[in-house]
């Protein structure tokens, strides 16, 4: 798989130089990837550290608890929004409805907190 990736790598290495909708930085981003890569190709002692010099940002797994949150959201939202959509298309009475919604609600907050 390593050599597939480097070659896609390297053919890619100055596919940022001439956009101009880059971002700064990102041609030589593009250029450390393919440089790394060949790296570990060539066999050099512990490229490891490099990498994790490199691009620290990879180490943290800062983004889980707010990627949870998000996805959280977005699925309560929208079970919830179809639950009463739901009941609301039926023809049943409003306070059904506000009561389906509250038990949605109850039962979504209840079951994530038991997943998490």
């Amino acid at each position: 798989m390593l050599p597939m990736i480097e070659r896609t790598e390297r053919s890619d290495a100055g596919l940022y130089d001439v956009d101009p909708d880059a971002a700064p930085g990102m041609a030589e981003d593009e250029r450390g990837h393919a440089r790394t890569l060949a790296k570990l190709m060539s066999g050099r002692p512990d490229p490891r550290q490099q990498i994790a010099r490199r691009e620290g940002w990879h180490r943290g797994d800062r983004s889980g608890a707010l990627r949870a949150g998000v996805f959280g959201v977005s699925d309560g939202l929208v079970s919830n929004t179809s639950l009463v959509m739901g009941f609301a298309g039926s023809g049943v009475a409003r306070t059904t409805i506000l009561l389906a919604g509250v038990a949605g609600l109850l039962a979504g907050s209840f079951s994530m907190g038991a997943g998490e």
